[in-house]
């Protein structure tokens, strides 16, 4: 099986200007919980995920509206191609985490 088949083809997705508010309605509209975040050119610049933004406002004293997706994600993202297989696509995930 390849990465293409255990994925959406409509994909959500916001900006490091994005607001933590706006994002999180972006994840309720298309129940999802993982949003890409795209730059100017659309190049794919991190990921941000419920949990993170659940973990930066908890963190901080600070309204959802008041902090934006690039203050809180990480620099490092992993990129697999759609016709990877989903074998291999889990093996470099894992050893990425590790």
């Amino acid at each position: 099986m390849a990465v293409k088949d255990a994925t959406r083809t409509r994909v959500a997705m916001c900006r490091p200007d994005t607001n933590l508010a706006e994002a999180v309605a972006l994840m309720w509209d298309n129940e999802c919980d993982v949003l890409p975040v795209v730059g100017e050119s659309g190049e794919l610049s991190g990921i941000v995920t419920d949990r993170d933004i659940c973990i930066a406002l908890g963190a901080r004293n600070i309204r959802p509206s008041d902090l934006c997706i690039g203050d809180v994600i990480k620099n490092h993202t992993l990129l697999l191609s759609s016709s990877d297989d989903i074998r291999a696509a889990l093996q470099e995930m894992r050893r990425d985490a590790g």
